[in-house]
């Protein structure tokens, strides 16, 4: 989960390097005969607002199969927020990992 300070990105460029990342370590991982499932957030609230290039990035790494989609962590407002406007608050760290649980125990470790 990340893509606030990428907020001025492409969905090109974003997709690219998320692609580029996830590749290597699965490159890595592979060698040593491990392997992990990806899950990508839409993360891209900056200072009370929201940013289509690496939301529409995460979408695309996705729809490569790179990765499962993650939570919708835009949608915690400035009420989750510090001060800064960006980064979470209690109540936010609390909201983020609430979204995250119903992810990942909505199917994709449940198998």
């Amino acid at each position: 989960m990340q893509g606030e300070s990428d907020s001025d990105l492409t969905s090109e460029r974003y997709a690219h390097y998320l692609s580029a990342l996830i590749e290597a370590i699965n490159d890595d991982l592979q060698s040593g005969q491990y392997s992990v499932p990806w899950v990508a957030a839409r993360s891209s609230y900056n200072k009370g607002a929201v940013f289509d290039g690496p939301r529409d990035g995460v979408d695309a790494v996705v729809r490569l199969g790179l990765a499962q989609l993650g939570p919708d962590t835009d949608l915690l407002g400035p009420e989750f927020r510090e001060a800064d406007n960006l980064h979470f608050n209690a109540n936010g760290t609390r909201a983020a990992a609430a979204l995250w649980t119903k992810v990942l125990m909505g199917g994709l470790y449940s198998e």
